[in-house]
């Protein structure tokens, strides 16, 4: 079974009828089963009080994560939290899984060693098999990679894709051209 969909994770604060504040840690994902797709939710609330403490919060994150782990394949939302690109969220995946976080520690440290956020992306969505976003995270990482963007289009037949992305970047160049021009002449 596969996650069809990240329905939501946020953090949202909500009054109850009493007016007090309340923050509502939310997860969502959907699996498919034998008889069809199951919405998996899981929430927790945490009174505004609660809430001051990071570790308060940081416990109904880790209830809630407990309770989706239950309904949900841990390799899938691992998959999900790295496509989220949120290395401490895949983290916390795998620690809170029955799996050894060895397996997924090297992947994880290198991913989090990389200094570019662009070139981060890219090997993420590399991982996950989404070539579309890793070209333009690879494209938007700058020049100097176009040259593995370009291998990377032709070898997953994105050559379309590249051209709109680099005609894309020169009409964005020749905007900030004119921008910095009238700036001048201000």
């Amino acid at each position: 079974c596969a996650i069809r969909d990240v329905k939501e994770a946020a953090v949202k604060r909500s009054s109850s009828s009493n007016s007090s504040n309340t923050i509502a840690a939310a997860g969502a994902a959907a699996s498919c089963s034998s008889s069809g797709a199951v919405a998996v939710t899981a929430a927790v609330t945490v009174t505004a009080e609660e809430a001051a403490s990071p570790a308060e919060l940081s416990a109904a994150a880790d209830a809630a994560l407990k309770y989706l782990l239950l309904y949900v394949d841990v390799d899938q939302l691992y998959k999900v939290a790295l496509g989220l690109y949120d290395l401490s969220l895949a983290f916390m995946v795998i620690s809170h899984s029955q799996k050894d976080p060895g397996e997924y520690l090297a992947e994880l440290t290198s991913l989090g060693s990389q200094p570019n956020e662009q070139l981060r992306r890219h090997a993420i969505d590399m991982s996950l098999g989404r070539y579309d976003k890793a070209l333009d995270n690879l494209m938007a990482a700058g020049p100097s990679h176009f040259d593995a963007a370009l291998e990377l289009a032709k070898d997953k037949g994105l050559l379309r894709s590249l051209v709109a992305l680099t005609q894309q970047q020169h009409r964005q160049q020749q905007q900030q051209l004119a921008n910095n021009k009238d700036a001048a002449n201000i």
